[in-house]
């Protein structure tokens, strides 16, 4: 064969090759693939961003019952109140104060006078 015979068959077997080959890949499997990425990402991002914002949900719901709920639910404060001072720490409310059995640590001023005498 003749070169110039080979070199015209190379560069027409050449042109049908470069005719046939995708230099670009197939757009829509990237994209596809790209979207379920995306989507998992954006799930993940409410889930997180609503377990972030939870607690003050719930602490603005607590402050609210709180500060405006029925005065029942604020009695029942007040009598636990007094249940933990009279079980728990020994301390009555019936008695005043100048006749309770407080013992102090430290020995009075020598000018000290009682208030109560």
């Amino acid at each position: 064969m003749k070169t110039e015979e080979l070199e015209a068959k190379f560069d027409h077997a050449f042109r049908e090759s470069v005719k046939l080959t995708r230099f670009v890949p197939d757009t829509e499997e990237s994209w596809t693939r790209l979207q379920k990425k995306l989507a998992k990402k954006t799930n993940s991002r409410k889930s997180i961003s609503i377990f972030k914002v939870l607690p003050y949900f719930a602490i603005s719901f607590l402050l609210g019952a709180f500060l405006f709920g029925t005065p029942t639910i604020s009695d029942a404060f007040q009598h636990v109140a007094t249940v933990i001072k009279q079980d728990v720490l020994g301390i009555s409310d019936n008695e005043p104060a100048h006749k309770k059995n407080i013992i102090p640590k430290t020995a009075p001023p020598p000018d000290y006078k009682s208030f109560y005498n």
